[in-house]
């Protein structure tokens, strides 16, 4: 919350930011922003459908706006593999939220992963640091996801979304998030869930549960 003073009051503008194409963007506790994290994903669920996107998943990051999220930053992890995916979702801001649905876009590995799925090589282990940086400059929220930090092989992959427009191809029912407010979040979002994602939710002993290590952690607005 950018306003301690207000912070029982979660929509209030002053705990929240906006893109600067908001009509009342002045009224806001700032205009875009930045959550910079350098962590580790330490487990994830080990139960649960694998076909469903919930299973074997945690969120790590997001900007969540007033209904929807523009951006959910996951990790996720076949049980029977030894490197996890990481991936983000837009998840388009329509008129009516029976019609909201999310576009996934692959960053270190691939989403669409079963147990039958051959082990995503080029994605990230548990205890495997990484990095995510977003940053929101006028209206454009710009991604930048690091691995082998430090090192010759580092590798850097980049996105850019402007919110203030519909996401391309989806004008029909994307509003965008140009007149919406939205607040950064970090952490670790168990998405194990014992209905959407069949997790049987069996404890931690059983290996039913997410962590995820920080190792930075920096809000600039």
């Amino acid at each position: 919350m950018l306003d301690e003073t207000q912070a029982y009051q979660y929509k209030a503008p002053a705990t929240n930011f906006a893109v600067e194409s908001h009509p009342n963007a002045k009224d806001f506790g700032a205009i875009g922003g930045r959550l910079s994290a350098v962590l580790t994903v330490d487990a994830v669920s080990t139960s649960g459908d694998d076909k469903k996107m919930g299973a074997h998943s945690v969120v790590i990051g997001q900007i969540h706006g007033s209904n929807n999220e523009p951006l959910k930053i996951y990790y996720r992890k076949m049980p029977n593999h030894q490197y996890g995916s990481v991936f983000w979702n837009y998840e388009i801001n329509p008129k009516d939220k029976k019609d909201r649905f999310d576009i996934s876009h692959d960053v270190f590995g691939h989403k669409k992963l079963t147990k039958q799925s051959p082990d995503p090589t080029d994605g990230i282990k548990l205890g495997e640091l990484f990095a995510y940086d977003v940053e929101i400059v006028g209206t454009v929220m710009n991604l930048t996801f690091t691995r082998n930090l430090g090192s010759q092989d580092e590798k850097r992959v980049e996105f850019s979304v402007d919110l203030a427009k519909p996401y391309p191809g989806e004008e029909q029912l994307d509003t965008s998030y140009g007149q919406d407010w939205m607040y950064f979040k970090a952490g670790a979002y168990n998405q194990c869930n014992t209905q959407s994602s069949g997790c049987e939710d069996r404890g931690m002993e059983a290996g039913d549960y997410t962590q995820a290590s920080f190792y930075k952690l920096v809000l600039d607005q």
